[in-house]
């Protein structure tokens, strides 16, 4: 994992105008790099296109969730959201997860304890290893998985960020693409994330733009991440009107360490809550007493602190209480047209 300094300059770099001349000579040379990026990337799927690179079926089925971009398109959220029909679904599921952060592992253990998971890059291995313990296990959810093509799946669900959907236009490390956009064929659904924030001409646009990349027939659908609930210092939950009449004649900062972190504190402007001071710190960031100790400091001005549920499960709850920190919890909302969805894993597990 790349230091917070890092991680938040070479942010500045790609999502600042490409107009600026600051940051001209490292994106010129992010572009040379992004060449071979892009052609290993090619030569990949090609292979696995062609069966070349033989793909491994899994005796159940699988349904896949990932991005064509970095971060910030709502993996997490849509992984509870498919976990939660399948579980009502009185299904048996199991949780495949590439494992990058602890923060994914420990927000889905915490949620779901009762299922099986396995966070290792090895993902047939996982699968297999995993219906050998737990027969009784009906299907697997492949999270972060677009890229991975080892493992073929019978639904593949690609993510898109609305606010940020085609990684800036170029491969890692001059964008944020992870792979060319013609890829984005090998969807089965794809589910615009953030979809709110566009206007309906601008949506319109970028729903055009999937069907162009896309199958034929690709369903394309909406998605907004909804703050739903928060969860309080000392560990219990109250409505997000609650929060804001509590924080309302006080002084609150935010805090966090994900993807797409401007998309947090927006939150709280757009509901005319005053933010005395926002930290940003790298994405996945592991917590530790400096940056408590900082907190701590701050505490002069700031009587409250709200940070997000992938920040928060890393935090201690002696530190929430000490340090009055709120944890937002975000609801995944498919707007159009949800039934997509349901029948598809209803076909799939019958």
């Amino acid at each position: 994992m790349l230091p917070d300094w890092l991680q938040n300059s070479y942010s500045q770099i790609i999502r600042n105008p490409t107009g600026t001349k600051k940051y001209f000579l490292v994106r010129f040379l992010f572009q040379l790099l992004s060449y071979p990026v892009a052609l290993i990337s090619c030569l990949r799927n090609s292979l696995y296109k062609f069966g070349l690179i033989k793909k491994e079926k899994i005796d159940r089925p699988v349904i896949s969730i990932g991005n064509i971009s970095l971060g910030g398109t709502g993996k997490t959220p849509c992984c509870i959201y498919l976990l939660e029909i399948i579980i009502k679904k009185q299904n048996q599921v199991a949780l495949i997860s590439r494992g990058y952060g602890d923060d994914e592992s420990m927000i889905y253990q915490k949620k779901f304890p009762n299922i099986k998971m396995a966070f290792q890059s090895n993902r047939v291995e996982a699968c297999n290893k995993l219906i050998k313990s737990n027969p009784e296990i009906q299907c697997f959810l492949l999270d972060d998985a677009y890229q991975h093509q080892k493992i073929k799946r019978d639904y593949n669900i690609l993510l898109i960020n609305s606010i940020e959907p085609f990684g800036y236009g170029y491969h890692l490390p001059r964008g944020y693409l992870r792979e060319s956009l013609k890829n984005i064929n090998r969807a089965d659904l794809i589910i615009l994330t953030h979809s709110s924030t566009l206007k309906e001409e601008n949506l319109k646009r970028l729903h055009n733009q999937c069907q162009q990349f896309a199958k034929a027939n690709t369903p394309v659908i909406y998605a907004n991440h909804t703050p739903e609930k928060i969860l309080t210092p000392d560990d219990e939950i109250i409505t997000l009107e609650t929060f804001l009449k509590i924080s309302k004649n006080t002084s609150t900062g935010t805090f966090c360490g994900i993807a797409n972190p401007q998309s947090f504190h927006d939150i709280f402007k757009k509901k005319d809550l005053p933010i005395s001071t926002s930290i940003t710190y790298g994405d996945h960031h592991k917590y530790n007493e400096s940056d408590f100790q900082a907190l701590k400091t701050n505490q002069q001005n700031i009587q409250s602190w709200i940070t997000t549920e992938k920040d928060g499960v890393k935090i201690p709850l002696a530190i929430r209480k000490e340090l009055n920190i709120y944890i937002l919890k975000m609801t995944l909302n498919i707007i159009d047209p949800e039934d997509i969805i349901l029948k598809k894993i209803d076909e799939l597990l019958k």
